[in-house]
């Protein structure tokens, strides 16, 4: 099955991959892993943190954090979610 998140290149569900995510700082590390925790917990994907990242100007924290997805529609649902909370500014 060919994927847009991954460049359309040929994947296969399920898979496990790093995704980074970057939040304000501003938020508190501690809300900000309370934010990634929901998130993967309601969409009952296997996850684990693998570390964190301060920017130079301290304004942002990326999160690494390794992921497994099921299937498709489970992972643009996931990118979707991540899309639309206030606190992230993106994921990769």
């Amino acid at each position: 099955m060919q994927c847009e998140l991954f460049g359309n290149n040929e994947i296969e569900f399920p898979i496990n991959f790093d995704i980074k995510i970057i939040m304000f700082s501003m938020t508190g590390e501690d809300r900000n892993n309370k934010i990634i925790d929901e998130i993967f917990s309601h969409f009952e994907i296997k996850y684990s943190h693998k570390g964190k990242k301060h920017s130079s100007n301290g304004k942002y924290i990326s999160y690494t954090v390794n992921i497994t997805v099921k299937d498709k529609p489970q992972m643009e649902t996931l990118y979707q979610k991540l899309k639309e909370t206030p606190e992230i500014k993106y994921a990769l």
